[in-house]
């Protein structure tokens, strides 16, 4: 069985997207702004064509950069350059500052490659919205009442440290959860974390994972409840915990542990798929 604990899976999931569509966008803005910058802000000159090279056609242009001064920029290689014979004209844009950095005023110059890193960033950042609830005020959204119940299989069950419940003198203590395994080391001592004297000393809570198939798509979701003040031994008895779900989106849920105090949570969590 996987042993994931779904919040974490959302951030790393987020930061992965976030790496590869963020590049993609900047470059696609950068180029974009160019192109505009280009038509407000540059000088515009006509040029003419005087060489079409290599097997993927480039164009060669040649241009008045001012002062009697003739100058050459050369395009990418693009199929859609076969069309063109030397003495076409084409329009050039420059900066008199920095003449040699000209461009031709053609759309894979311009706009082909900002439209392809768009795309291609955007593919990856649509998810994104998605698992921020769409873009909503607040963040995720949140299933406060109704909802479909089912039944998820607990797969984890971790102690949780409380700033608020944590009593005082208390003394230097870590936790520690990896991999299905809790350490806790309290004034120099490892310790139990799922023993009763311990958690009424230190004031621990403990958070219940579980994980849910969706039967019509195969689709697997986890949930978590809130940090529980219960009995940690009674939580370690429970096979499966009830989750409402929106039917329609079911990465939107709220925990109910019946006769559990504080045991209500909503929250919308990761999806893996199965």
């Amino acid at each position: 069985m996987r042993h994931p604990i779904g919040s974490q899976m959302d951030r790393g999931m987020r930061l992965v997207l976030l790496a590869i569509a963020l590049p993609c966008l900047l470059g696609a803005a950068w180029l974009l702004g160019r192109a505009l910058w280009d038509r407000q802000f540059a000088q515009e000159a006509m040029g003419t064509v005087v060489a079409v090279t290599g097997d993927v056609p480039a164009l060669v242009v040649a241009f008045d950069a001012g002062g009697g001064v003739i100058r050459q920029v050369e395009s990418a290689g693009s199929d859609l350059h076969k069309n063109y014979r030397s003495g076409d004209s084409i329009r050039v844009w420059f900066d008199p500052a920095q003449p040699q950095d000209a461009r031709l005023d053609i759309f894979i110059d311009n706009w082909l490659f900002p439209l392809i890193l768009g795309v291609f960033g955007g593919f990856f950042a649509l998810p994104l919205l998605f698992m921020s609830g769409g873009g909503s005020a607040g963040g995720s959204q949140r299933l406060d009442r109704g909802g479909s119940r089912v039944m998820a299989d607990i797969i984890d069950l971790r102690p949780h440290v409380s700033l608020d419940s944590l009593p005082r003198g208390v003394g230097r203590f870590s936790l520690e959860s990896e991999g299905g395994e809790h350490r806790l080391l309290h004034n120099g001592q490892s310790r139990d974390p799922f023993d009763a004297l311990v958690q009424r000393e230190l004031g621990l809570r403990y958070i219940v994972s579980a994980q849910w198939q969706d039967p019509r798509s195969g689709i697997e979701y986890f949930y978590e409840s809130e940090p529980l003040a219960e009995d940690a031994q009674r939580l370690r008895r429970m096979k499966q915990l009830p989750v409402f779900i929106d039917p329609e989106k079911p990465q939107r849920y709220r925990v109910d542990l019946p006769g559990l105090s504080g045991a209500s949570l909503a929250r919308e969590n990761s999806v893996v798929e199965g």
